[in-house]
């Protein structure tokens, strides 16, 4: 398992601030598959670099935070595809380089675990959420590592717009569940997370990060773009809950959203992703209960937790 300790610790870094950083898009023409050697030595040469892969895109997919001698790659050796390099400015999307740093290396330690999967292999989702309720019990104090969990699930529930969909979405989800359930454990985890949540904690401290972060808690309100009212609630009265800036919560948000890129590069759909949030979250909420309420009432209620 591939970890690493020099990343969270910032003063002790001696970055310079005019580092040029790369991305190198694949224009595929060819198989994937084939460029895996490839990309797996561009991984394991470049502490920060990370697969991702363009939605809606095709076969397109590119490599980032590449931060050495481009041509050194041996990127022209690779006759099976086109190859463009662009530079990237660290702070074009992110509020601060710290931000970039923290995304780019959560990236890069989940693709070398899930690296094995990606691209022209079938994992099971089973094994990817088994192995998500281990860092969720590591991130969770109160109930940090599961409410990204519920929030994203709800948000896809609420969005269905009819109740028929619903309810065939939460028997289908059920179904799946029971006999998720049945399998054997995994005792295995993707990655250390107590690295990422000391550098959020850092990033906190210094104001550098919340838990919308990059992303601006006023835009996202003025866009409407949440989809239920319990996350719109969530994000109008942010500033004042203790989420906001909770490392254990911006830290869970940030390796999901790095998570979420992982599972689309292993060929998993987006049901599959709900279906990891619906499965996590039922560890702390009574999911269901809370789902038929919904389809009966119309009324969106605070997650009911477990009693037990």
């Amino acid at each position: 398992m591939f970890y690493s300790s020099k990343f969270y610790a910032v003063k002790e870094r001696r970055w310079e601030r005019n580092m040029k950083w790369y991305t190198i898009i694949f224009e595929n023409k060819g198989k994937i598959s084939d460029l895996k050697r490839f990309i797996l030595q561009i991984l394991e040469e470049n502490e920060f670099a990370f697969v991702d892969k363009e939605f809606n895109a095709g076969q397109r997919f590119k490599v980032q935070g590449i931060n050495r001698n481009i041509e050194s790659l041996g990127y022209q050796n690779q006759k099976k595809v086109q190859i463009s390099i662009t530079e990237v400015n660290p702070t074009s999307f992110f509020d601060n380089t710290e931000q970039f740093l923290l995304n780019c290396e959560l990236h890069h330690e989940l693709d070398l675990f899930w690296f094995p999967y990606y691209f022209d292999q079938k994992v099971s989702i089973e094994k990817v959420i088994k192995n998500a309720e281990l860092i969720a019990d590591d991130l969770t104090l109160y109930d940090e590592g599961y409410n990204s969990h519920i929030s994203n699930f709800w948000g896809f529930f609420v969005s269905l717009g009819d109740n028929r969909k619903r309810e065939e979405i939460l028997n289908y989800f059920r179904a799946r569940y029971d006999i998720y359930r049945k399998d054997a454990p995994v005792k295995e985890k993707m990655i250390n997370i107590a690295p990422y949540v000391e550098k959020t904690k850092a990033l906190v401290k210094e104001n550098k990060i919340n838990y919308y972060s990059p992303k601006k808690v006023e835009n996202i309100l003025r866009k409407d773009i949440l989809t239920s009212k319990l996350q719109k609630q969530s994000a109008e009265n942010a500033k004042q809950d203790r989420f906001y800036l909770s490392e254990l919560g911006i830290t869970n948000r940030w390796y999901l959203n790095a998570l979420y890129v992982s599972m689309v590069l292993m060929n998993l759909s987006v049901i599959d992703r709900y279906f990891l949030n619906y499965c996590i979250s039922q560890k702390l909420y009574e999911v269901d209960q809370s789902c038929r309420e919904y389809i009966r009432t119309g009324e969106e209620r605070i997650w009911m937790r477990r009693k037990d």
